[in-house]
């Protein structure tokens, strides 16, 4: 073997050394590009995921005003519920009648059984005299509650007056 073939031989294999270190490197580089694509895409799914949870917290917070808002609804009628008890209000007629009376602080009153119970609604009765009838100088009355949200009239009583205004039964 002369010199110039042992020199191209050794160039030869200086070339195919360069060229795996090159391979290698190419290779590292190939698993590093993979391994930052890998951890890119992972990044990728748990920006998703953070973005799937807020949407989720964001979600739980709105539900959780609405029902906030409507404990406070419900705590306030029932606090409005507790301030009347269905009574049987004492009367002359036969047949008793039932009102919501106010057992709350403040002036006693009643209210529209059949407003309260349907709509939820607090109509004060008014107490009133109406005139029934005239007959032969004696006028017939009824004394009731009427409600003017509905028009239910609940008498309490009947009563006569003469022609000198005095009460009979």
């Amino acid at each position: 073997m002369d010199v110039g073939s042992i020199s191209t031989a050794i160039g030869l294999v200086k070339d195919v050394a360069n060229q795996v270190m090159m391979l290698k490197n190419l290779t590292s580089d190939i698993e590093t590009a993979t391994e930052i694509q890998d951890a890119k895409q992972k990044a990728i799914d748990l920006t998703n995921t953070i973005i799937a949870l807020q949407t989720s917290i964001m979600s739980m917070q709105a539900d959780y005003m609405a029902l906030a808002q409507e404990n406070t609804q419900l705590k306030l009628e029932k606090d409005k519920k507790e301030q009347y008890q269905l009574v049987e209000y004492p009367t002359e007629m036969p047949a008793p009648i039932m009102l919501y009376k106010f057992i709350g602080k403040g002036i006693t009153h009643y209210i529209c059984p059949n407003c309260y119970d349907r709509d939820e609604k607090s109509i004060t009765l008014q107490h009133k005299t109406k005139l029934v009838n005239v007959i032969g100088g004696i006028s017939r009355h009824k004394d009731m509650f009427v409600c003017n949200a509905c028009a239910t009239e609940y008498i309490i009583r009947f009563f006569s007056k003469d022609k000198y205004g005095e009460i009979h039964k």
